[in-house]
């Protein structure tokens, strides 16, 4: 509560908080997982991932093909 930024933040959140960075990583890792499963799309990530390998793919390939003509 010494911090000069404490009463915004207990006026907008609260008088709780928590320092994620004391958790451990695989605990934060499954915390996060957990909550954004709850919310997320998970067929529009899938597709929107998939769709992203394939433009990384085709970025590669152009790369590669002006590599070869010597750009």
């Amino acid at each position: 509560m010494k911090d000069p930024r404490a009463k915004g933040y207990v006026e907008k959140f609260g008088d709780k908080s928590w320092e994620c960075d004391a958790l451990n990583p695989q605990t934060l890792t499954e915390l996060l997982k957990n909550e954004i499963g709850k919310v997320i799309d998970v067929n529009l990530y899938q597709s929107t991932m998939s769709k992203e390998e394939g433009m990384i793919k085709t970025l590669l390939e152009t790369s590669n093909e002006l590599k070869a003509k010597g750009y």
